[in-house]
């Protein structure tokens, strides 16, 4: 059973909030393209750190994962957090009907390659849509910063017999952050309170 943050008392990261807005933002990407033409549909996923490349459905997967954070302190109890963002993108390469010469096929790899473009024009347009801008935050709470975009390999792709096309889309953002006040919070205030009681008896003896 994964962790639902909801039961917890403290908040998680803006930036695992912002994680599950860019999947909500890039599935919307996909189920609109998939309506005008289903071969513009891609899987959205998160936090695959080995794909499987021949599990792909419908040729195009894309996968989002943290990179890293760098944290710039304040103080003790506030700071700013600058979050990188891998959007990793693949394609299945197969064998399609060059239309250019009748009869003949279009070499999986330079197929792959062609939809790859299209899958990350898809991807950067998500990211950076209006709609889509704080991904469920509030205004202050990211400010979107640099995207960069690499073609071919992206290095956690698992080695593969499969024909496929792989880039990898960097989103890098900020993240304003503030310790809250824990008060209301009494187990927390119980055992602070438990901890300070230990420690007196301990020093004292």
């Amino acid at each position: 059973m994964l962790i639902d943050p909801e039961i917890g008392a403290i908040e998680n990261f803006l930036w695992i909030q912002a994680q599950e807005g860019i999947k909500i933002a890039l599935e919307g990407i996909s189920n609109i393209q998939k309506a005008i033409n289903p071969d513009y549909e891609f899987q959205v996923h998160k936090n695959l750190y080995r794909p499987h490349i021949e599990q792909i459905e419908n040729t195009a997967m894309v996968n989002i994962r943290i990179g890293s954070v760098a944290t710039k302190n304040e103080t003790a109890y506030d700071a700013t957090h600058t979050v990188t963002y891998f959007i990793d993108c693949y394609v299945r390469g197969r064998n399609e009907d060059d239309p250019d010469n009748p009869g003949s096929l279009v070499p999986a790899d330079e197929a792959a390659v062609e939809r790859l473009n299209y899958l990350v024009a898809m991807v950067h347009y998500g990211i950076t849509a209006l709609a889509n801008f704080y991904f469920g935050l509030n205004s202050g709470e990211i400010i979107p910063g640099k995207i960069g975009i690499v073609f071919n390999p992206v290095e956690d792709a698992e080695d593969s017999a499969t024909p496929y096309a792989p880039a990898q889309i960097t989103f890098t953002c900020e993240f304003p952050y503030e310790n809250a006040d824990l008060t209301g919070l009494p187990e927390l205030e119980a055992v602070k309170a438990d901890l300070t009681s230990w420690a007196s008896q301990i020093f004292m003896d």
